[in-house]
């Protein structure tokens, strides 16, 4: 898989928001949003 491109992207996201979601336990409170972008800002600006 490429890491360029909007797919990529979006599987990315929804991948890690699936893990928040529901391998996590606990769904998306507000104190995950900071992390949650850090960890976008991170990851997709490789």
């Amino acid at each position: 898989m490429t890491d360029d491109g909007p797919w990529t992207c979006a599987l990315l996201v929804g991948g890690t928001l699936a893990f928040i979601m529901h391998d996590g336990g606990h769904g998306m409170v507000a104190e995950d949003w900071p992390v949650y972008l850090d960890y976008l800002e991170t990851n997709l600006a490789k």
